[in-house]
């Protein structure tokens, strides 16, 4: 049996699609980012318990990344868009000469908005998390990414010069974004520890001028079709690949050496110590000893005293449909 293509499976709808090269291409960054899963799913289980939670954050990315690339490189999660303009060679100038309506279609990924719309926030919540951010600041940090991808997916699918509209929605959103994850968040990060500073800021530039590099290939393909499908997929991969594993690794470790316990991740929850202790990441026995305090205190609080009259009644009272109190009489 021959080899087939996901082309040959899920051949092309659009008159400007995904070529077999721009296939293969994105079938090689799934499998970068699968291998970069497990390596992140082995690391975040070897580290304590409470060290974990920005690897579990980079875990939700990786996998979330490795779906939709599945999709793409599949040829599926797309629609077919009247492109703007028609540009020379085989960006529409060959299909409109071949007999493909005027204008062609481009096939615009969905899919890949769809997992920025999740993975994106996720990336922008792992940064603030590290700064000792105010919550609601983010919150409408993490707000505006969102704005930033649904907005550019509107944009992507609309087939007249609207689109540009929401693609200036899109990059004020972006920009908000990132001006708050370098201005005021370093500012929060300060005072935390002048290490904790200069790890932020250091992922916050670097992660800014990443992000910033989407609206323009999102102008030159879904927006202008200046470049093809499968060129606008080798530029998201690029781009992909250096935020969603490089980046990503060089926080985890850069955060690796900081005290946790300044970030407020521990609930304080009984469950917590215990699960602390049960790992074998627990500081010591004084920690032993407040879980024991605190399965004593709930202990405490579920037994009824000794008041020397009845004893207590087990179960619902009448008012919740149980049986009446039987009041005990006591001979004289």
């Amino acid at each position: 049996m021959g080899y087939t293509s996901s082309l040959d499976t899920n051949p092309v709808q659009s008159n400007i699609g995904l070529s077999p090269a721009g296939s293969n291409w994105l079938w090689a960054l799934f499998g970068i980012f699968t291998l970069s899963l497990l390596v992140l799913l082995g690391l975040a289980h070897s580290r304590p318990v409470h060290h974990r939670a920005f690897h579990y954050l980079g875990i939700a990315v990786l996998a979330i990344t490795a779906v939709h690339y599945a999709a793409q490189a599949s040829n599926l999660g797309y629609a077919s868009v009247p492109v703007e303009w028609i540009r020379s060679g085989s960006r529409g100038a060959f299909q409109v000469a071949g007999g493909a309506p005027i204008p062609p279609t481009r096939s615009i990924f969905y899919a890949k908005w769809v997992g920025y719309t999740l993975t994106m926030p996720i990336l922008v919540l792992m940064l603030l998390l590290g700064t000792g951010f105010n919550l609601s600041r983010i919150f409408l940090a993490l707000f505006f990414t969102v704005l930033w991808t649904v907005c550019a997916l509107i944009g992507a699918l609309i087939p007249t010069v609207y689109k540009w509209a929401f693609y200036a929605f899109s990059t004020t959103a972006l920009l908000y974004v990132l001006w708050s994850i370098i201005f005021p968040a370093g500012r929060s990060a300060r005072t935390l520890g002048r290490e904790y500073r200069r790890n932020h800021i250091g992922h916050a530039w670097g992660l800014s001028f990443l992000f910033i590099l989407y609206p323009l290939v999102w102008g030159l393909a879904e927006g202008s079709n200046v470049i093809t499908v499968s060129s606008e997929m080798f530029w998201d991969g690029v781009l992909d690949f250096l935020v969603k594993v490089c980046w990503l690794f060089a926080f985890l470790f850069g955060v690796e050496g900081l005290d946790y316990s300044r970030f407020g991740f521990h609930s304080g929850k009984y469950t917590d110590v215990a699960s602390d202790l049960d790992g074998g990441y627990g500081p010591g026995r004084g920690d032993m000893s407040q879980a024991q305090r605190i399965t004593s205190a709930g202990a405490s609080t579920t037994t009824a005293p000794d008041m020397g009259g009845s004893p207590a009644r087990m179960g619902p009272g009448p008012e919740l449909g149980g049986p009446p109190p039987q009041h005990m009489t006591t001979g004289m």
